[in-house]
């Protein structure tokens, strides 16, 4: 097969006269569907559940693609069935968690993460995951031992480091949340989101040059950055525009987008007063300097 067959990492079908073991299919199928070919995912998972109805993997990520593309309810009953055939499937509790999660049916999510992390207590992800849910509900505490409780099996997870970060921000820990978010940047030095907070909790707490050091060794990594360029302008008042550029604001409600709700929900819609606060830190900053 030539090098530039566009199909050459296909998997490979069987043939009509092979009889292929179910768990195989399986396989073929969820490569069909990691490699995005959803129709035909769909179409071998519905032959191998014509064969067995009750194949929990089937059932499982039948679900999941369900739920790619948009069929929520549908998404919800095949993993619920795969869970009443396996019902210590640890990966099939804590998606449905996820889907109801981000149908913000908060009381059904959180059963379903305690489920996973009481089989599987080693599972990072559950814990954050669980913790995220109870932030949502607005139980703080609990959030945060569950945080915490994460962080004591592993501490190389970024996301528990980042989302504990943002609950200390939000009791106003601010301090506290500076580590945290130090940490979660190192851990993942791709991910923009600990860079900003970073930033912007040395700020908050007063640590300016800090935050203008933090900003300018982004920016140096990164130099067409338009959130490092912005925020640093922010801090150090050098070169500030008349207005936030055009795409610093598409680079923030690209990355802002599939949370936005969410997090208009936590903050509880007082974020103008949030960032008038904020900007008027950055002034007397910068009239300070």
């Amino acid at each position: 097969m030539p090098d530039n067959d566009p199909h050459a990492n296909d998997p490979t079908p069987p043939t009509e006269d092979q009889r292929v073991p179910i768990d195989q299919a399986v396989r073929f199928a969820m490569a069909l569907h990691k490699q995005g070919k959803l129709d035909q995912a769909e179409g071998l998972y519905g032959d191998i559940l014509a064969a067995v109805p009750d194949h929990p993997d089937g059932l499982h990520f039948l679900g999941i693609l369900h739920y790619q593309r948009g069929r929520v309810e549908a998404a919800i009953q095949s993993i619920r069935r795969a869970l009443a055939v396996s019902p210590d499937y640890v990966d099939a509790h804590n998606n449905l968690g996820n889907i109801y999660m981000e149908q913000s049916r908060h009381a059904a999510a959180e059963s379903c993460y305690r489920r996973t992390v009481a089989l599987a207590p080693q599972h990072i992800g559950a814990y954050n995951n669980l913790a995220t849910v109870l932030r949502a509900m607005g139980r703080l505490a609990e959030a945060e031992a569950v945080f915490r409780d994460g962080l004591s099996i592993s501490t190389d997870f970024y996301p528990l480091h980042y989302n504990l970060a943002n609950l200390l921000v939000q009791q106003g820990r601010v301090e506290e949340a500076v580590q945290h978010y130090f940490h979660a940047m190192v851990l993942d030095p791709d991910q923009a989101g600990s860079k900003v907070m970073l930033g912007i909790a040395l700020m908050t707490v007063g640590r300016r040059a800090e935050a203008i050091a933090h900003f300018e060794k982004w920016l140096e990594a990164e130099p067409d950055n338009p959130e490092a360029r912005h925020l640093l302008a922010a801090c150090s008042g050098q070169a500030v525009p008349g207005r936030a550029p055009d795409d610093y604001v598409r680079c923030l409600f690209d990355r802002f987008a599939d949370s936005f709700e969410e997090s208009l929900r936590q903050l509880d819609y007082r974020a103008p007063q949030w960032i008038a606060d904020a900007w008027h830190s950055v002034a007397v900053g910068a009239w300070a300097a």
